[in-house]
């Protein structure tokens, strides 16, 4: 792990630089900023390097996440199936987390330990917190040990969202989690939580079986999810290569080549043949060359070399940009305007002051007008993205009766045995049903959701951007009239207005990025979308329960409600009924639940906004009555503060060329 332990290295000297500004930052009454760096380090030192490890079923996923982490630590059994989220992360105590699904499937699995089950009701099985573990009995949580009923039923009755792992892994300590995916073919809902998580990945690795390799469901996830999702450069792991015959390993190889190179952007140095168990077994034993035969080792260098120095650069370069253009600002207008206002005596300050409060005022009362237009704007996409919601709801609703009746089952219905005939053929209509939902929302995604928030959170840009960095404006000049400063066009003021807003609003690196629509950054679009549609399809798939709706239809049959008479279609109606019937009662609260989530962030960016402007209004008072208060120590306190304001133009002058390295250093691939 030594270029992750490089890429630490430079975290760790960013993190130095961030808290030695912090101290000055303070100390200048730099209130932004402040408030600014203090998340900027916090995100560094929580930050880590999302590893996501995806695939179908049974192909190896956790026995190769094994094999990285060098332990036998997440079950991979040939028979149970992982039934969760699993996130390995580190800490020096093992320990297991439970988070909960909301709200909590009912009826509950067979098998719930009698505490899980008291600990549900006891929050009516909604916002359910989680609970602590024993790591020994991990196992209980993350896989499906209940073999009477089918995987893809045993997976939708779990109450379990995912669970957290922390274990004390070399791995891990250099600051990457691994997360482990329930196979994707398991069940759909599964596979949309796992989609969700795509948002969040530093890095994908798929898990593919030399068996049965590049199948076209594989393919489709792929193509669909993964590279519409902005992934470019995908691990791809073939495992069981063992399990090839050495005479048609190549053929295959050349196969999987044909089929994946153009996926990566690592071509062909992407793809990988492994014996996962091998290597896991390799490690454990300590016996290296097993693991280096096995074909892993490939695998991690290529993986931690992507993380350090592909990934790594974006974590570093982001925050080091901000915290230079915050010394920036620093050292080109807050040290030098204090300085001048040292100068002065405190009967000039006061005169001064009160000739520049009736354009405070006035800007007070701009800000106040343009928090306002902003909340609207943001009421109206909230209503808007409601209708856009409540439709596609309508529009399900519509289009589920063709859908039932165009599905090809597999099975069919048996006089012979009615029972277990009308179930299984139950359950494969809902799934399919469910499967062409999920496969409707992912257009329903491309097509409207993303191009509809995309374009209204970049009017907002177009249509509030110019105020505000006229409002921070008029302040720097107002501070400058009261320093005694003539020019007013100091050089680079533009230059940072532009970064003060991009800093606070969380824009990008200059004048020309703020385009990202007042802090609601391509990631922050990128979150909103993937929540409404993840939220949406997880609603919409959730009145389908297989297991309900499976026990309705077998009541309905066995108790006369559907005739002997054409009974294969009398199912599929009597399942888009019920689908339909569950969609209408839940499509209000459903629909509300989702805006209020959706509204409450983007009106945290708004006051988020509101807030910083005011912090940049107070400034100038505030600045004032701290020159005021030095000025009445003595003139001895006055030479002090202007030799800690000397002492602090050194610091960050240090601080930014450390910075400056830093970025030169990533920039260089170093």
């Amino acid at each position: 792990m030594k270029q992750i332990g490089l890429f630490n290295i430079k975290k760790e000297q960013l993190q130095e630089s961030i808290s030695n500004s912090l101290v000055i930052f303070k100390d200048l009454n730099m209130t932004n900023e402040v408030e600014e760096t203090r998340e900027l380090k916090e995100k560094l030192e929580k930050d880590s390097f999302k590893v996501v490890v995806m695939g179908q079923f049974k192909v190896g996923k956790s026995t190769f996440i094994n094999s990285l982490l060098g332990d036998e630590i997440l079950p991979a059994y040939v028979t149970p199936c992982t039934a969760i989220i699993n996130e390995v992360k580190y800490s020096e105590e093992k320990k297991a987390i439970i988070h909960f699904k909301n709200p909590v499937p009912n009826p509950y699995p067979a098998g719930l330990e009698k505490s899980i089950k008291a600990h549900i009701d006891k929050h009516n099985g909604t916002n359910v917190p989680p609970v602590e573990v024993p790591v020994s009995d991990m196992e209980k949580y993350v896989v499906i040990n209940d073999y009477s009923i089918e995987q893809k039923e045993a997976v939708a009755q779990v109450p379990y969202e995912k669970a957290e792992l922390f274990w004390d892994l070399p791995i891990c300590k250099q600051g990457v989690e691994v997360i482990d995916s329930p196979g994707l073919n398991e069940n759909i809902s599964r596979t949309v939580v796992t989609m969700s998580y795509l948002t969040k990945a530093d890095a994908i690795v798929f898990v593919l079986n030399c068996q049965a390799i590049c199948a076209e469901n594989e393919m489709q996830v792929i193509n669909k999810d993964i590279l519409e999702s902005g992934h470019e450069y995908i691990f791809f792991v073939c495992n069981r290569i063992n399990q090839i015959q050495l005479k048609e390993r190549d053929r295959l190889k050349a196969f999987a080549y044909n089929k994946l190179k153009s996926k990566t952007k690592f071509g062909e140095k992407g793809i990988f043949f492994i014996n996962a168990e091998a290597a896991k077994e390799g490690k454990i034993n300590k016996n290296e060359q097993q693991v280096i035969e096995s074909g892993v080792r490939e695998v991690e260098t290529l993986l931690e070399d992507f993380l350090a120095n592909n990934r790594g650069k974006i974590k570093l370069k982001q925050p080091a940009l901000k915290i230079e253009r915050a010394i920036d600002k620093a050292l080109k207008e807050i040290i030098p305007n204090e300085v001048r206002l040292l100068a002065l005596s405190n009967k000039q300050l006061e005169e001064r002051l009160q000739k520049e409060l009736p354009n405070l005022e006035r800007l007070q009362r701009e800000k106040d007008q343009l928090k306002e237009r902003l909340n609207n704007r943001i009421n109206r996409i909230k209503g808007e993205i409601s209708v856009k919601i409540a439709d596609r709801f309508e529009e399900i609703i519509r289009q589920i009766p063709d859908w039932s009746n165009e599905i090809e089952a597999d099975s069919s219905i048996s006089i012979l045995h009615p029972k277990d005939s009308v179930k299984t053929f139950s359950e494969e209509i809902v799934h399919k049903l469910q499967t062409r939902i999920a496969e409707e929302q992912q257009e329903w995604q491309k097509s409207i959701v993303t191009p509809f928030i995309d374009g209204r959170l970049q009017e907002l840009a177009t249509d509030f951007e110019t105020k505000i960095k006229q409002i921070l404006l008029d302040v720097e000049q107002i501070k400058l009239r009261i320093s005694g400063e003539e020019n007013l066009e100091v050089p680079g003021t533009e230059e940072r207005i532009a970064a003060t807003v991009a800093g606070f609003l969380g824009g990008g690196f200059s004048g020309a990025a703020l385009g990202t629509a007042l802090g609601f950054s391509s990631e922050f679009v990128g979150t909103i979308v993937a929540q409404i549609v993840t939220a949406t399809t997880l609603l919409l798939l959730g009145v389908s329960n297989p297991v309900t709706i499976v026990a309705l239809i077998l009541i309905a049959v066995f108790g006369g409600l559907i005739g002997k008479v054409n009974m294969e279609q009398q199912v599929k109606d009597k399942i888009a009924a019920e689908i339909i019937l569950n969609l209408r009662n839940e499509k209000d609260k459903n629909v509300q639940k989702i805006i209020n989530e959706i509204h409450h962030k983007m009106v945290n960016r708004t006051n988020k906004i509101d807030n910083n402007l005011n912090n940049e209004l107070n400034s100038v008072a505030k600045q004032v009555d701290k020159i005021r208060k030095e000025k009445e120590k003595g003139e001895r306190q006055v030479a002090e503060r202007i030799k800690k304001l000397e002492e602090h133009t050194q610091t960050l002058i240090l601080q930014k060329a450390n910075i400056q390295s830093i970025i030169a250093s990533l920039s260089l691939g170093e």
